[in-house]
């Protein structure tokens, strides 16, 4: 039987826990059904763009462009070491996206 106790770095494995998103409903199909490449599920296909704030790390942002399912959008925040967190991410979702999350 597995014990159902956790530490607290289990529990909080995101660099952050806040995010300032704008988010846009757009009216673009799906209509090529690519992959999720962050997943990489076969059910999962591109729905949303995300346009991340970027430290240069000279004092100046850049822009970095990722698409994703709709399930993976917190996953690439979280994984991306450089983010700015203290500026606007845009999130695009695709009009009549399904919303499918990951268990």
């Amino acid at each position: 039987m597995r014990s159902m106790t956790r530490t607290a770095a289990q529990l909080l494995t995101a660099r952050h826990t806040r995010y300032a998103l704008k988010l846009d409903v757009v009216d673009l199909p799906v209509d090529n059904h690519q992959h999720c490449p962050i997943c990489q599920s076969l059910g999962s296909v591109v729905e949303a763009e995300v346009y991340l704030p970027i430290e240069a790390g000279d004092g100046h942002l850049s822009k970095k462009h990722v698409e994703c399912c709709c399930g993976c959008v917190l996953r690439t925040l979280d994984r991306e070491p450089h983010l700015a967190i203290d500026q606007p991410i845009t999130v695009e979702v695709y009009r009549g996206a399904s919303f499918r999350t990951l268990a």
